[in-house]
């Protein structure tokens, strides 16, 4: 078996009780004792200070002052060294008052033999590392319950992680902790929170695939370390760990029945950090009380995004029943749908026949500037979404293939999603929300686009029922200046009054601003101006139009 080499410190002022213990020391061939000899009160009592020792032989007397004395000063500066009391002679209240003291045994000097000196000094550092195995275990267990009572104060998933972070840092005395949450739709893990990091650590830190952390992963559950990050290949963030002089890693995998939720991660920084099998085993229980932390807060945070959803859902309805116009409630509705799936920027393309074609009704964000234009139908990701009635998720616009070039902000799209608009009897057009391009391009979950199918339904039969109405209307209006004409003609025989009121229900109806009628000569072949309505002048009356030549010709034909 390997010899284990003990330094052991010898406060004595006898120097020849010092040949003596190192005479006793070489004796005992089981380890190898290191042995640092003090001969006063005040270079001993610096050198317990220092605590760089396993072991310090005291020696009762010390001149003026005794070992007891530098037993209890040296507790009082915060020094706990493992302390055996030498003294000449036996006596029993000498020893208690050693014990209570603080001293770990207590030994009298013509009575040592190698066997009792090694003995004494096994089991006083075996007593001592056990003392310390339980303060730690107190102290983790402490720290464990103080942490998870600060978990359960709050639901908030910000807060929480935060939290987590800040409370690793501390718990391991480490400068600064991270976390990562994992995204199922793109298998990778994405820096969520931080603590003791700068605030371009999130925007730089790259995200993790789940292939490389297995392959760099120790088995399911345990804590991965990476005691010298300079000296590791292969990882994602290498020259921001480089950049922020990170020195040594300790992550674990947060795991909630089996599955992933996150990674734990604790750094060193500015020096190698050793990671012991306590801190190990800490962090691990640090990741189980995170599991459930994080699984409680998006519990929570799922059941108040569905009373926000039912909420917003709520509002837009009656928003869209309620409106005058539905046209222009609708930027209302792309600004609440923000709020809900967090996006950047939207539209609302609708079709119109004659020919086919989309144009932008409203928009906000970075595709504002596209309000009124328009395109062919049988261009982009809206002829899909008409062609199938099904929404149409993209992770990145720009590198759609069915992405529209004149798209103004094109450059700025992410992830998109278009849903139809669609009516209880026809798709009307296409509902598209869409957030800023980032690194990450986070895209839209299935919860997302149900919730925006359910959106674009209300607002298409919403926009049905307001052509519905609009086209109700105009036969209402159609219905009434007919009636108006034919109560003039009925009235009068004046043919210029009944012509007067034809032309001006006729020019309110068509959104004209002014019109004519002009009869024909057979004699002449000319068109006369016979009646007017909404010129500014009256040059107009003389005019007369020959057959045959221009716009009389065509209207004669």
């Amino acid at each position: 078996m390997e010899k284990r080499v003990i330094k052991v410190l010898l406060i004595e002022d006898d120097e020849d009780d010092y040949i003596l213990t190192q005479a006793l020391l070489n004796e005992i061939g089981l380890n190898e004792y290191h042995l640092d000899w003090e001969s006063s009160y005040e270079k001993g009592l610096e050198a317990v200070l220092k605590c760089t020792h396993d072991v310090c032989l005291l020696d009762y007397r010390l001149g003026k002052k005794d070992g007891l004395q530098l037993l209890v000063e040296a507790e009082e500066r915060g020094a706990h060294p493992p302390i055996i009391l030498l003294t000449g002679q036996g006596r029993y209240e000498l020893d208690v008052k050693a014990m209570n003291s603080g001293a770990a045994d207590y030994l009298v000097k013509n009575e040592l033999q190698p066997a009792m000196l090694e003995r004494s000094i096994r089991y006083t550092i075996d007593r001592r590392q056990s003392e310390e195995r339980i303060l730690q275990e107190i102290a983790r267990a402490d720290s464990l319950v103080r942490i998870s009572a600060r978990l359960s104060s709050s639901l908030n998933l910000d807060e929480v992680m935060e939290a987590i972070c800040e409370e690793s840092a501390k718990a391991l005395h480490t400068p600064a902790a991270s976390l990562n949450l994992y995204n199922s739709r793109s298998f990778k893990f994405y820096h969520a929170a931080g603590w003791g990091l700068p605030a371009s650590f999130k925007n730089r830190c790259r995200p993790i695939s789940r292939s490389l952390y297995r392959e760099y992963n120790s088995p399911q559950g345990q804590v991965k370390v990476i005691p010298d990050v300079r000296s590791t290949t292969g990882l994602v963030n290498a020259s921001l760990y480089t950049d922020l002089d990170i020195r040594s890693i300790a992550s674990v995998a947060i795991l909630r029945n089996g599955k992933p939720l996150g990674l734990l991660n604790v750094y060193g920084i500015g020096e190698e950090r050793h990671f012991s099998d306590e801190d190990l085993t800490l962090i691990k229980c640090l990741a189980d009380q995170a599991a459930l932390a994080l699984s409680n807060a998006r519990l929570y945070e799922l059941e108040r995004a569905r009373s926000s959803e039912l909420a917003a859902i709520s509002y837009i309805s009656t928003l869209l029943r309620e409106a005058p116009s539905t046209k222009e409630v609708l930027p209302a509705v792309l600004r609440e749908v923000h709020k809900l799936l967090k996006t950047d920027a939207g539209a609302v393309l609708l079709l119109k026949h004659n020919p086919d074609t989309f144009y932008f009704a409203t928009a906000d964000g970075f595709l504002s500037a596209n309000v009124g234009s328009e395109f062919p139908a049988s261009q982009g990701v809206s002829k899909i979404v008409m062609e199938t009635g099904r929404p149409y998720v993209t992770s990145d616009y720009l590198k759609d293939p069915h992405h529209l070039s004149s798209t103004i902000g094109l450059d700025k799209c992410g992830s998109a999603l278009y849903v139809p608009l669609q009516s209880e009897v026809e798709t009307i057009g296409t509902l598209v929300l869409t957030r800023q391009r980032s690194a990450e391009n986070q895209t839209f979950s299935p919860s997302e686009v149900r919730l925006l199918e359910v959106i674009g339904e209300i607002v298409g039969n919403a926009l049905r029922r307001a052509r519905l109405f609009d086209d109700a209307q105009r036969r209402l209006q159609y219905t009434q200046a007919l009636n108006d004409i034919d109560k003039a003609i009925a009235s009068t025989l004046d043919l210029h009054r009944t012509l007067s009121v034809a032309l001006a229900r006729g020019t309110a109806l068509l959104g004209v601003d002014a019109a004519s009628v002009l009869l024909l000569n057979h004699d002449t072949l000319t068109l006369r101006y016979v009646a007017g309505y909404g010129f500014r002048t009256r040059a107009i009356e003389k005019s007369h139009l020959h057959l045959g030549k221009g716009n009389a010709r065509a209207a004669a034909l």
